[in-house]
Formats: C-alpha cells, sequence, structure tokens
C-alpha cells in the first residue's frame, strides 16, 4: 500500500500540522517578544532597556529623596512630607545595593550618597555604568519684610551599578532572568526552524497524497483531500 493513499496517515500529518502550526505560532510570540522587549540579544543585561529605566527610576527617587532631605535642613517636614522621605530612602537603600549614587555640589564637594565610608570612588565601583547629570535645587535663603528670596543651587548626581552586580535586589534578579532568558533563545530558534521544516514537509505530503485513494487508480477526491 502507497503512503499518498493510506488515509490515517494523511489525518495524522494534517493533525500534525496543526499542532506545529499553534507551536509555531505561540513561539514565534516568545521569540519576538524575547528580540523586542526584552533584548535578549545585547551582551549583557545593564546593555538593556529594561535596566536603563529601572535606573531611571532610581535617579527620580533620589533627586525627590535629595529635595526633602535639603527642605528638612530648613524645617521640620510635616508627616507626610516624612512617611514620603523615610519610603524614597527605603527604595533608593543603602550601601548594600547594586544602585550607588552620590550627589555634589557645584564645586565638586560629596552632599550626600548611599555608598559606605571607605568603597573609594563612585567610577571605580561602577565601570562603564557610571553616568551622571545635573539638577537643581531651589531654597529659601531668607525672607524679609514680606520678601522671600530663592536661591537656585545646582548639583551633580552621579550613580552607576556594582560591577557584577554582587548584592541580592532588584537588578540581580533581572539580569539572573536576562541571563535565563538568553540561554533559551538559540534552542528556541532551532526548534522553530525545526517545526517549520517538518510542517512544510507534511503540507508537500497532503498535497502530493490529495486525491490518491486505496484501490482506485487515478484521482478520487474524497471530503478529507477538499479541505
Amino acid at each position: 500500500m502507497k503512503l499518498r493513499k493510506s488515509l490515517p496517515l494523511k489525518i495524522t500529518a494534517a493533525v500534525l500540522i496543526t499542532m506545529l502550526g499553534l507551536f509555531l505560532c505561540v513561539g514565534g510570540y516568545v521569540f519576538l517578544n524575547l528580540l523586542a522587549n526584552e533584548q535578549i540579544t545585547r551582551d549583557q543585561y545593564v546593555d538593556t532597556i529594561r535596566c536603563f529605566n529601572r535606573m531611571s527610576m532610581d535617579t527620580s527617587n533620589v533627586t525627590d529623596y535629595f529635595d526633602l532631605y535639603v527642605l528638612s535642613q530648613q524645617q521640620e517636614l510635616t508627616a507626610g512630607q516624612q512617611n514620603q522621605m523615610d519610603s524614597l530612602k527605603a527604595a533608593i537603600g543603602g550601601s548594600d545595593r547594586n544602585f550607588i549614587w552620590q550627589v555634589l555640589d557645584s564645586e565638586g564637594n560629596l552632599v550626600i550618597s548611599n555608598m559606605a565610608e571607605g568603597e573609594g570612588s563612585l567610577a571605580d565601583n561602577v565601570g562603564e555604568t557610571f553616568s551622571s547629570f545635573a539638577f537643581d535645587q531651589r531654597i529659601t535663603v531668607s525672607e524679609n519684610a514680606g520678601d522671600t528670596i530663592i536661591a537656585q543651587i545646582r548639583y551633580n548626581l552621579h550613580y552607576g551599578l556594582r560591577e557584577g552586580l554582587p548584592y541580592e535586589d532588584d537588578y540581580r534578579a533581572e539580569a539572573d532572568d536576562f541571563l535565563r532568558k538568553k540561554d533559551w533563545l538559540y534552542p528556541l530558534l532551532s526548534l522553530l526552524g525545526f517545526a517549520f521544516a517538518a510542517a512544510l514537509a507534511l503540507y508537500l505530503f497532503l498535497a502530493y497524497a490529495a486525491g490518491h485513494k486505496e484501490g482506485q487508480d487515478g484521482i478520487v477526491l474524497n471530503g478529507f483531500d477538499k479541505i
């Protein structure tokens, strides 16, 4: 009996094509998501947009915390301001975090930092992730005869990630997740290639076998062959 005349074989091939098609759709979506959203082809986690976004969020928290820190040096904070300051301090963390930062005044003097004493310069600890930007802080200098005098002081925020991400925090968790997904990239691509080749082979078999029926010569289209 020729294979192309076997109806059970045709049905099996059709079922396999359907399953492979579903796998290609789901696997293709996962693969494209890894490429687009996770930037999995990057060499390391610190080069991804995911890391950049988290660092941007942390720098925003640092500047917000610094605003309240400066205000606390001038006056007593309200209960709401104190709670916000405490929350921001917890978010940016202390010296046991991979994200480290320093605020310096316009003359380069250290104002505040989450680094421990004796750690050396920030640039030496963070390597290629070192970044900085300037921001302005508006403070009340004096109030005289009902007039408030506001001064604008420029500060510089230096920040980056510790080399090797030695501490267990959100950055380390995302970096580990990045490496796990990166390990799956090429095996997934290989499986997708195999599935596509198998589906194509099965489709060609069904096209070749269409119209052939066991025990009859010539072309005989049944209901299955017309699908």
